[in-house]
């Protein structure tokens, strides 16, 4: 009985390419599937998203006069829960404070000296500076006479300063010294300096303005950069995750209070804000929507990829599968693997009738035998390939016949006598363990002596 499963990797292998067109019909479907699916759901995405060409505002006080009267509130409030929650998530992927390391940020920093006349004067015009540093007019000049992408208030968190002593916002005023120390903080080092130079551009045209309201002088003394910790940083880049976070869980936890319909009362309104922002960002820089500059779905090259490869590893899978189980013999020396039976030969390879031949014919000058049988339903299905051993064989003087199916054929089973010496034909990928198992009990239960076999291999 055959009791455990013997695995060819050689052969499991030469399987797999035999089978390979089920793995490139696997590769090629999954692939498309997957970039489909992609490309499909990335259409939706961009007409949900897509802001219509039209020049005209859509009527928000319209929509929201439309709510019945128990859903305003609940609507509303959801909608500025979504509103500052899409904010945060804007300002957390395009800020360049949330893009800095603060352990390890680069930074420069600005000594002012103020000296006038008068210690009032000085002190005033200290203060002046001071507001204008930390009430955001600085940052507010800097983006706007350099034409920066950056918002006022991103390039507002990069001014900052952590030292001891009189504090004003984000500067540091030291009373004793008149000066005034700024930290600028970059993205990487060439960002800290441009933005630096940028500082440094708007306060000498500060200082200018405010000469002549009253004479005095601001003077840069110092200028370092230096890669720092700023324990200012990683407090500021906390607050906004925990501002992220906390509309997160208020949006997501006030929408399950909220019906579907108030949902997309809500989600009509949020999408006709952004729809009149964007409209009115466009006039603003005098440009309008154009249909070439709508975003197009594509497919993806990385999900061709992926799919295909999960085509490839199911689909290898499957054939594997279906190798270990199926129930015929997968390799020519299976059966004496197996069953200990004596493998003759394979006549399907170069000379191996021949071989098959010479080994039945030392066989039966070993033990004097003059009568061989060549039985099994391959042996009559492969007549042809068998033929030549029996003719190899014969022409030593030793009679081969070949017969039937001995587990079909009666007529085969009456040829089987006691001390009959008997080769059986089994083909690979074809016959089956259980036949051969069976056809082998046949010949022991007649006394008959069992030589060996003959594979055919496809």
């Amino acid at each position: 009985m055959k009791t455990e499963i013997y695995i060819s990797v050689k052969d499991l292998i030469k399987e797999c390419i035999r089978k390979i067109w089920i793995i490139i019909v696997a590769m090629v479907v999954f692939g498309i599937l997957l970039a489909g699916f992609r490309y499909a759901k990335d259409k939706k995405n961009i007409a949900n998203t897509t802001v219509a060409e039209s020049t005209e505002k859509v009527d928000v006080e319209k929509i929201v006069d439309d709510l019945e009267r128990d859903d305003y509130n609940q609507v509303m409030t959801y909608v500025d829960l979504t509103n500052y929650r899409d904010q945060n998530r804007l300002y957390t992927a395009d800020a360049k404070l949330m893009k800095i390391n603060p352990y390890k940020v680069d930074t420069v920093l600005l000594q002012y000296y103020v000296n006038a006349e008068d210690e009032n004067t000085r002190k005033d015009m200290a203060a002046a500076y001071l507001s204008y540093i930390s009430g955001g007019s600085l940052a507010a000049d800097v983006v706007e006479n350099n034409d920066l992408e950056d918002s006022s208030s991103d390039i507002q968190e990069l001014i900052q300063c952590d030292a001891t002593g009189l504090t004003t916002g984000t500067a540091f005023y030291t009373e004793n010294t008149n000066t005034i120390n700024m930290y600028v903080y970059g993205v990487d080092e060439q960002d800290a300096k441009d933005i630096a130079s940028y500082v440094k551009e708007s306060m000498d045209a500060y200082s200018q303005k405010l000469s002549a309201v009253a004479p005095h002088t601001l003077t840069l003394f110092e200028e370092q950069y230096s890669v720092t910790c700023a324990t200012k940083l990683v407090s500021l880049k906390n607050d906004r995750f925990g501002n992220l976070m906390t509309y997160n869980d208020r949006t997501t936890s006030y929408e399950g209070l909220l019906s579907d319909k108030q949902k997309e009362s809500a989600q009509k309104i949020v999408s006709a804000q952004k729809e009149n922002d964007e409209l009115e960002d466009s006039n603003k820089t005098g440009k309008t929507a154009k249909k070439d500059e709508t975003p197009k779905a594509s497919i993806s090259k990385k999900y061709l990829v992926v799919g295909a490869f999960i085509g490839l590893v199911l689909a290898v899978v499957i054939i594997v599968l279906r190798y270990m189980f199926d129930p015929t013999i997968k390799t020519s020396k299976d059966l004496q693997m197996f069953y200990g039976t004596n493998f003759i030969g394979d006549v399907a390879q170069a000379d191996g009738a021949l071989l098959a031949a010479s080994k039945i014919i030392n066989m039966c000058s070993n033990r004097q035998i003059k009568k061989v049988l060549i039985a099994g339903k391959m042996a009559t299905e492969n007549e042809a390939a068998i033929k030549e051993v029996v003719d190899a064989v014969e022409k030593k003087g030793i009679v081969a016949d070949i017969i039937g199916d001995i587990l079909t054929d009666a007529d085969a089973v009456q040829t089987l006598e006691a001390k009959s010496n008997v080769v059986l034909v089994e083909a690979v990928r074809k016959s089956k363990y259980e036949d051969f198992n069976q056809e082998k009990a046949l010949c022991e239960s007649l006394d008959a002596q069992l030589l060996g076999y003959i594979a055919i291999t496809k």
